[in-house]
């Protein structure tokens, strides 16, 4: 037994709830960051083989329970180390991508993105092992912090901004650290060093966070984004502004040979001109020779209306309601396999867990991936149908070892 004699489970549970707050959140950013570095499709590619690390680092868990069964001393303090490991591993690798200038091999990015996803689960897949008899509360204790980290990496980007936020879930892995560390040793003075320097983060002077945002290396070096096309052609530009949110990365460029103009870009590209207005009507008379003000030379337009993202309000949170009830319900159905099929693990060779876990995150880029090829080439109708077809024959080939 791993754990430190007469600590509570509490302590446990707490630390895989923050873990799980800490990876949600760093996958939301790893998604945004890589959607500024290239189109969505490349990062719906990079975000599921990184997800493969949660099973790869529970593969390395199964080899190393295979081979040190009896030595609990080695694995405690092997698991500390991944642990202690895990806040760091975020900074290392999203200041890795922002510093890096842009390179078209999508491997620069898949690998060092996969680090904190093996350590993360290296941590959950020898925790499920060695604690299978509570599987159900470690479950829900995951559970419970992916659905925090879903809400507040909404909040962290908007209100913080993409560096912020890769310093809160360094805080936040930190205090799980802290929760972990403490249920396996008496020797904690590191997780609080480590939640320290961490803290002490957040006092970096607003405008060092700014230069850094503006700084972000795969835009300004890609020929295949707005900036970086500008500056390969041999004029000279500048950021003069940058915004993160949960939605993208806003930049507004000012190009030197144009200074009644600025151009505003949404992760890069998607460009959209700005022109200075001094408030005074005959300074527009310049624009009237754009092909735009065609609609405008015939009659009188008293009114204009435009049609942009923001009509429907009401409509779509009407949707986000009943779609959350609808996804709800298979999910609560879903989620009860799993903990028992630990549990069941549990009972006979325990050391299995982490394959048993290594496989499960394979299957679910599996899964993310044929779900999106099935989708484009049948329809989402047949991909749900699909879905629904092969958890009920898992269902059926388990029904004698999972009574649901």
């Amino acid at each position: 037994m791993i754990q430190e004699k007469g600590k509570s489970k509490l302590l446990l549970l707490f630390g895989i709830s923050f873990l799980s707050i800490s990876m949600f959140i760093y996958q939301v950013i790893l998604t945004r960051v890589i959607s500024a570095i290239f189109t969505y499709h490349y990062t719906f590619i990079i975000t599921s083989f990184s997800i493969l690390g949660l099973g790869i680092g529970g593969i390395i868990a199964y080899r190393q329970l295979k081979n040190n069964k009896t030595n609990n001393q080695f694995l405690k303090d092997n698991l500390i180390k991944k642990i202690v490991l895990m806040p760091i591993s975020y900074i290392f690798v999203l200041g890795l991508f922002y510093i890096l200038p842009f390179s078209i091999n999508i491997l620069v990015y898949i690998i060092p993105a996969m680090v904190p996803f093996i350590i993360g689960g290296y941590i959950l897949s020898s925790i499920y092992s060695e604690f299978s008899d509570i599987s159900n509360k470690l479950y829900f204790a995951d559970l419970i912090g992916s659905g925090l980290g879903s809400i507040l990496v909404l909040f962290s980007l908007d209100y913080l901004g993409v560096i912020k936020s890769i310093i809160l879930i360094s805080i936040i892995s930190s205090i799980a650290v802290i929760f972990f560390v403490n249920f396996l040793s008496k020797k904690y003075i590191i997780a609080y060093a480590v939640l320290g320097m961490f803290v002490m983060s957040i006092f970096v002077p607003q405008n060092y966070i700014s230069v850094m945002e503006k700084n972000f290396g795969s835009i300004i070096t890609s020929k295949l984004k707005t900036f970086g096309n500008i500056i390969s052609s041999g004029d000279k530009a500048e950021i003069v502004y940058t915004k993160w949110n949960a939605f993208s990365r806003t930049d507004v460029i000012r190009v030197d040979n144009d200074p009644n103009e600025m151009i505003v870009t949404i992760d890069g590209t998607a460009s959209s001109p700005m022109y200075k207005f001094d408030g005074k009507d005959g300074s527009l008379d310049i624009y009237k020779k754009d092909v735009e003000y065609l609609p405008y030379t015939f009659g009188k337009k008293d009114n204009v209306l435009i049609i942009g993202p923001g009509g429907g309000r009401d409509n779509l949170i009407n949707k986000i309601i009943i779609s959350s009830i609808l996804v709800m319900i298979p999910g609560f159905f879903m989620g009860m396999p799993f903990p028992r099929g630990i549990r069941l693990l549990g009972t006979g060779d325990k050391n299995v867990i982490p394959i048993a876990w290594g496989i499960n995150g394979a299957m679910s880029v599996i899964g993310s991936i044929l779900s999106v090829i099935i989708s484009m080439i049948f329809g989402f109708k047949i991909t749900l149908i699909t879905g629904a077809i092969i958890y009920g024959l898992i269902c059926l080939y388990n029904r004698d070892r999972l009574i649901l």
